[in-house]
């Protein structure tokens, strides 16, 4: 994937090529899970301190990121708009990750907009029109490139996805393990949060390398630790639990009226 340079008040990067795998498991096993892999499991240490991750997921107003993912098709992007709880700088980021049959790659633009990440940190998703207004002066101003301007420009902010985020590493293989527990969806525009039974353990790693194999084949083999290796979308899951919900999907409805 060719990447475009970005404005010199932005920064970017990409990910290299990776590979991630991803098992779920009921959040009642949360301990036995967490006990394997700082005790049975391959070598890890901790990467550094949890966090709570916070998205913002957008998409078509026929909802294609949604179903390219659940048809399976090989050539599927998804955007979003990520910040963390520690985060110090006031910043968010701009995320367009790109997946290539089970290859993802993903360029990531940090935006420094005080106002943006102040209304990140106060949960503001019920305000829509407020949303709109700061994102439309992200997309006019300069801290973003002309192909994510274009994307956000057909996009709609659509679902916030929120979770706690515990963070492992394998010295010797260079695996990365990141378990999301307490994992929420809240449509933009709806006060309804629910919380997910099910938490996710994912595994990254270099797609060039050899060197995680044994690592692999240890956690393939699990015996007695309830994972299951299954595609998980943290956004399809949710549109499923807040459609099943009866939740009303207002933000089509209210971006449509409003441009």
């Amino acid at each position: 994937m060719v990447i475009p340079p970005v404005k010199d008040s932005a920064e970017s990067r990409t990910d290299i090529d990776r590979i991630e795998k991803k098992f779920i498991f009921h959040s009642s096993k949360r301990d036995l899970v967490m006990k394997w892999i700082l005790e049975e499991g391959p070598l890890v240490t901790v990467q550094h301190p949890a966090q709570t991750v916070s998205s913002l997921y957008f998409d078509t107003l026929t909802f294609s990121a949604y179903s390219d993912n659940l048809d399976g098709v090989p050539l599927r992007e998804k955007v979003r708009l990520r910040w963390y709880s520690n985060l110090k700088k006031d910043s968010v980021q701009f995320e367009i990750k790109s997946r290539h049959f089970n290859i993802g790659n993903k360029l990531t633009i940090d935006i420094a907009d005080k106002n943006l990440r102040r209304l990140c940190s106060e949960s503001f998703f019920s305000d829509f029109e407020t949303l709109k207004n700061v994102l439309d002066k992200i997309i006019d101003s300069d801290l973003i490139d002309s192909r994510v301007k274009f994307k956000l420009a057909n996009l709609s902010p659509l679902q916030v996805v929120s979770y706690d985020r515990n963070y492992f590493h394998c010295s010797e293989s260079g695996i990365r393990i990141t378990v999301d527990t307490g994992i929420n969806y809240q449509y933009v525009g709806n006060d309804l949060v629910l919380k997910d039974d099910w938490e996710i353990l994912e595994l990254k790693y270099d797609a060039t390398s050899i060197s995680h194999r044994d690592d692999l084949l240890k956690i393939n083999n699990i015996k007695n630790v309830p994972l299951i290796n299954s595609r998980n979308s943290k956004y399809c899951r949710g549109l499923s639990l807040l459609s099943d919900a009866g939740a009303n999907c207002r933000t089509i409805e209210r971006y449509i009226q409003m441009q």
